[in-house]
């Protein structure tokens, strides 16, 4: 990874950061929170996937990466403001967002020919859901959610029909991608460190319970990292193109999942009577079930690691995402410190099975 990409990121940090907030705010807005997400995202993955195709530093570069950055900023800004009725400030920035990604995909066609077959597509489908998204804004309000949506799925399956174009391609850099994911999926755990201390800072007064839940929170944090970087971050996806997209949308998945953790686990701190809502409960648990479910996914893609049992390992994870939804269906009226120990000692679950293979083959090798 380069410098530029390193300070490019550095913008969704706080993109990421309002969009958990917000959600942290309502935690029943989650279908809000997945349509800002996702603009978010695909902007991110959009210029990654750029940038290991066609790596360059030179001016031009940078004066790209640096406009692309001006709408990302907005993406931020605009965000507390989104609805059916004012999402003006949104729409356009996700709009001149990829439209620049749009011109980066035509520069590389115009320059690589062998690109061209791949860019036309890109182009021609990334157009569409411009055009739904500028289109969007002199409509009726109550058709807004419509055009959204289909500009958001048109953007996620254009790249599914470059699949046997791409084959005829160089294939993807498959040292790299990986720790850009893993970067990012840091900047999504780190929100959860975020939403913690803000929820353990807004007490004035603290007390053994407040110390308590804010430390078993930071554990759940740390057991997030640990699964996903003890199994998944340093392996590499299968080596074929339709596998490498599967990949990276599971990875879309799990962002958005972790990213829930986060603004949950800020509401639990903040619950009146240390005892939280329904929705937060539900979100909480739901939100890991589906981010251990999603890192189960990704590791059956991944090229194999010696020292894991994939089928125990994924085993261990589907079993703590049914144990973490049945705690969000009978913790009615828990306190928030008894929750947050009952979630954590599932997450522990995972965490264990690769330890006790490293510890078994140790033995083997002694």
């Amino acid at each position: 990874m380069s410098w530029l990409e390193l300070f490019f990121d550095l913008v969704f940090v706080v993109v990421i950061s309002e969009l958990v907030h917000i959600l942290s705010l309502d935690a029943q807005g989650i279908g809000n929170y997945l349509f800002l997400f996702i603009p978010a995202w695909w902007i991110w993955i959009g210029a990654s996937y750029y940038n290991d195709r066609f790596e360059a530093d030179g001016l031009d570069h940078r004066l790209f990466t640096f406009f692309l950055m001006l709408p990302v900023a907005g993406l931020a800004i605009f965000a507390h403001h989104v609805s059916q009725d004012n999402s003006i400030g949104y729409v356009l920035s996700y709009t001149i967002a990829r439209c620049l990604i749009v011109l980066l995909w035509l520069r590389a066609s115009i320059h690589e020919k062998r690109f061209r077959p791949v860019g036309s597509i890109l182009i021609g489908g990334y157009s569409l859901s411009i055009g739904c998204f500028v289109l969007s804004l002199w409509i009726d309000p109550a058709y807004r959610s419509l055009l959204w949506g289909s500009a958001l799925i048109c953007d996620l399956i254009t790249p599914l029909f470059t699949l046997h174009r791409q084959k005829l391609l160089p294939h993807f850099n498959l040292s790299k991608l990986p720790e850009r994911l893993g970067l990012f999926m840091l900047i999504v755990i780190g929100e959860t460190l975020v939403a913690i201390i803000r929820g353990i800072a807004r007490h004035h007064h603290f007390n053994f319970r407040i110390v308590s839940e804010g430390i078993v929170a930071i554990a759940i944090s740390f057991a997030i990292w640990w699964i996903y970087f003890d199994t998944i971050a340093e392996r590499s996806p299968k080596r074929q193109h339709k596998i490498f997209f599967l990949w990276s949308y599971l990875h879309l998945i799990l962002a958005m999942a972790v990213g829930a953790v986060g603004a949950s686990i800020l509401s639990i701190l903040t619950a009146r009577h240390h005892i939280p809502i329904d929705n937060a409960r539900y979100v909480i648990t739901g939100a890991l079930a589906i981010g251990l479910t999603s890192m189960a996914f990704i590791e059956m893609v991944l090229e194999p690691k010696e020292e894991l049992n994939l089928k125990t390992s994924v085993g261990f994870k589907l079993g703590a995402s049914g144990l973490l939804v049945a705690i969000g269906a009978i913790g009615h009226d828990y306190h928030a410190l008894h929750l947050l120990l009952l979630i954590f000692s599932v997450m522990i679950i995972p965490i264990l099975m690769p330890l006790t293979n490293k510890i078994g083959m140790k033995i083997k090798t002694n």
